[in-house]
């Protein structure tokens, strides 16, 4: 069922990327987006995983140096801020980056750049979640 579940996350996050045409990422600088996301934690033994939801800001300077603050929507009880801290953006100027916020307890991302750099698509990479959101520029 864990495997169902990140095929259905990884084909959703698909179908919303379509036909877009990715160029090289990088890691934003001097940005800040509004962001949601959806995400489940993986299922353990006998107990079923949690399913929550996210909203919140991030912000990059002007060295790609990243911020954020996010509020959780975790099994129908909302709880917040549930992560506020800094993060790093890396990159190897391929298609896909990673923006990780693991040093002070957060997720770490895949990402990709699209609509000219106004949005990011991601992807939770944490172990034990698997989750897709959007960031669009505020």
């Amino acid at each position: 069922m864990r495997i169902l579940r990140m095929v259905v996350a990884v084909v959703g996050l698909l179908s919303q990327v379509g036909s877009v045409a990715f160029a090289a990422t990088i890691c934003p600088t001097n940005f800040k987006c509004g962001f949601t996301a959806a995400a489940a934690q993986a299922i353990t033994g006998t107990t079923d995983g949690s399913r929550f939801s996210a909203v919140g800001v991030l912000t990059f300077n002007a060295s790609g140096g990243a911020s954020a603050s996010v509020m959780l929507n975790f099994n129908g009880e909302s709880s917040g801020p549930f992560f506020v801290g800094s993060g790093t953006c890396t990159t190897d100027l391929s298609e896909i980056g990673t923006l990780d916020f693991s040093a002070g307890g957060g997720p770490v991302f895949n990402f990709v750049s699209t609509d000219g750099g106004n949005e990011l698509r991601f992807i939770n990479v944490t172990s034990g979640f698997t989750g897709v959101g959007l960031c669009k520029v505020q």
